[in-house]
């Protein structure tokens, strides 16, 4: 069994096969650099270190272990055809099916999620922290070290509806919380909740 991974054009459509893939170009075209980064005008960014590159090597090798699997069954020799685009395109999972039936293009939004909170980078006095409280439990303990009172119907949308008003607020008494305070006062306070 021999497998490999370079240029080869034999399929796809002629005005792309000749074309050089990089990393870079692959994300770019695969449509992953349109939804990382930071919202407009901020330009796409590139998710490092060389992640189409890597995810390519993987369906690669699924792909290639398919064929052996296939191979001892059937006896038969398999070719497997991967553009780089693919599978980064692959990742984005039910974006692409948004777009093609609903119409939705996603956008960027630097490193939160816009389906549940928190979820995101956070700039404390001193630097950037990372918080995540994405279940009710967590979200609840981390009500309580700021100073929310989670059992208040107020807040029960807050986690999940990130564009009301109640989301809106409460992203903003979290983030005055956490600018108020060291990263290491914030690392301490929210692990031991």
């Amino acid at each position: 069994m021999v497998s490999s991974t370079r240029r080869i054009e034999v399929t796809g459509r002629p005005e792309y096969v000749n074309r050089a893939s990089y990393d870079l170009v692959g994300q770019a075209f695969g449509g992953m650099m349109a939804q990382t980064g930071f919202p407009d005008p901020a330009p796409p960014s590139l998710a490092a270190p060389f992640t189409g590159d890597y995810l390519t090597v993987l369906y690669a090798l699924w792909a290639t272990l398919a064929a052996v699997i296939s191979a001892r069954e059937t006896g038969k020799g398999q070719s497997v055809d991967l553009a780089q685009y693919e599978a980064i395109h692959h990742v984005l999972g039910g974006t692409m099916v948004e777009y093609f039936q609903r119409g939705v293009v996603r956008e960027r939004h630097g490193n939160r999620t816009m389906a549940i909170q928190p979820l995101d980078s956070f700039e404390a006095s001193d630097g950037w922290v990372v918080v995540g409280a994405v279940t009710a439990g967590t979200f609840m303990r981390l009500c309580r070290v700021i100073g929310v009172d989670a059992s208040d119907p107020k807040w029960q949308n807050a986690m999940n509806d990130l564009e009301s008003v109640e989301g809106i607020e409460f992203d903003a008494i979290l983030r005055g919380w956490i600018s108020e305070r060291t990263v290491a006062e914030v690392v301490k306070a929210l692990n031991t909740a």
